[in-house]
């Protein structure tokens, strides 16, 4: 690894020990995306930049577009997961330590980062499927947080889930995805009440569906209001990405 990248990961260290809860989590997420990562021919500043605003604009399919085009100019797996996403990767974390991203952009940017990750691994090192339920994680369009959701998905697709994420989506087009993949399991998260008041409503449209889905609920607004009765009799609230594990292998 060279010298920039190296210093680039002692400060992510460094400002790990400053920090606790979600935002070392992110912190640690893309430190994990960088390291491992060689240094090798570059795939340009343009593209990595390119690159960038399309995953805080959480665009995964122009992200993906933009990967495409360098495997059709002879770029391999290494190659992009090295000069590409290890390098977005720095590139969100050094704008987050320089205060020129929220925590709310880079959340958003680390969660397609995920996707994309993933989607690229899955060409080359296919994960194998090993549960037959399908798992469905989305967000609402307001909300910004979307770190726990990509962390949640990634771990449920190692685990060998089928699964799918979608990113700050209109609640007409949640119900319409559920219905049109049959999803078995669908995953949100509150961070606020009026997050959890939605997702109330569109919980019960998801589970009158004919295949009658399961809904798992997480998140600080959504475990504060487990005593809550209105609306929720038939909402899992999940208090860790192992208790939703757990429920789905119950499915």
């Amino acid at each position: 690894m060279d010298r920039e990248a190296h210093h680039s990961k002692d400060d992510v260290d460094c400002q790990v020990s400053k920090e606790t809860g979600i935002e070392a989590v992110a912190r640690r997420t893309l430190k994990a995306l960088v390291e491992g990562r060689k240094a090798k021919a570059s795939v340009g500043v343009s593209y990595v930049r390119a690159f960038c605003t399309f995953l805080l604009s959480a665009d995964e399919q122009s992200c993906l577009r933009l990967v495409a085009q360098l495997q059709e100019r002879g770029a391999s797996h290494d190659l992009i997961a090295d000069q590409l996403i290890a390098e977005a990767a720095r590139e969100l974390g050094a704008r987050w330590d320089k205060d020129e991203l929220s925590f709310a952009e880079v959340s958003l940017g680390i969660s397609t980062l995920l996707m994309v990750n993933a989607a690229v691994r899955s060409v080359s090192e296919p994960a194998t499927i090993t549960k037959n339920r399908r798992v469905m994680f989305a967000t609402l369009p307001h909300q910004a947080h979307t770190l726990g959701i990509g962390l949640a998905a990634e771990v449920f697709r190692q685990r060998g889930w089928d699964i799918s994420v979608h990113l700050r989506l209109p609640k007409p087009d949640i119900i319409d995805e559920v219905r049109r993949t049959e999803a078995d399991l669908v995953g949100f998260t509150a961070g606020r009440k009026r997050s959890l008041d939605e997702l109330i409503v569109v919980a019960a449209q998801i589970q009158s569906l004919p295949h009658s889905p399961r809904v798992m609920i997480g998140g600080i607004a959504a475990v504060s209001s487990v005593t809550q009765t209105n609306g929720m009799d038939d909402i899992t609230i999940v208090e860790s990405v192992e208790h939703a594990l757990k429920l789905a292998e119950e499915l």
